[in-house]
């Protein structure tokens, strides 16, 4: 059954979904031509993929890490506090990239920032509650 979108809500994992999406957005992004020619691909380029590919696997190790122990909380929380330090230092990749690059503008970046944005957001919310889960059946 359909629902409208207005009365979707964000589900427990939509930063797992939203760091997808960041990560195909950089790939397309980046290895357009026009936007970025072969001079820039070793020395921005290749950084900013490996960056939002970094993301992506902090994002996977957060999520796959039940909190069932004291180790998996802090374990979980430190993935998480990862994740949150690669959306800004891809947000500083790509400031400098518009400040080298005469074909990246912000306005081309709006997507890609949004989504940053949005994850930052996302992240910020799921790490502030991560807590302990016991295993025991009521």
């Amino acid at each position: 059954m359909p629902v409208y979108a207005r009365e979707r809500k964000t589900t427990s994992i939509q930063y797992v979904a939203t760091a997808q999406k960041i990560q195909a957005e950089i790939l397309s992004y980046c290895m357009n031509e026009k936007r970025f020619s072969k001079k820039y691909r070793y020395v921005l380029v290749q950084d900013i993929i490996n960056k939002s590919n970094e993301l992506g696997d902090n994002v996977i190790g957060a999520k796959a890490i039940f909190p069932n122990t004291e180790e998996h909380v802090i374990l979980r929380k430190r993935y998480l506090e990862r994740a949150i330090v690669n959306c800004y230092q891809l947000e500083n990749k790509f400031t400098l990239a518009c400040r080298t690059v005469q074909s990246v503008t912000p306005d081309s970046l709006k997507n890609i920032t949004s989504l940053l944005l949005d994850e930052l957001t996302l992240l910020k919310n799921v790490l502030k509650s991560v807590k302990l889960v016991s295993n025991e059946k009521v």
